[in-house]
């Protein structure tokens, strides 16, 4: 979905912000200019938020497997 949501989100802004831009230079390089920024985008995705996603989901299935445990003790 990180893929997917910063390629319509980039595409959309640079599209609607450069295309048919008075500026010469950004009408004529927009494309160029949105697909760094979608690196740039999914490079901070993939080094910040995907780890952290990574430790939340190991700490919520701990959790989980803690109460799934207490729970088939208290029923014995």
């Amino acid at each position: 979905s990180t893929l997917f949501g910063n390629v319509s989100d980039t595409l959309a802004f640079f599209f609607i912000a450069f295309w048919r831009s008075p500026d010469a230079f950004m009408a004529e390089h927009w494309m160029e200019i949105a697909l760094v920024d979608y690196c740039f985008k999914v490079l901070i995705s993939i080094v910040f938020f995907l780890p952290m996603y990574g430790v939340l989901l190991n700490m919520l299935l701990k959790r989980l497997a803690d109460k799934s445990e207490i729970n088939a003790l208290q029923a014995s």
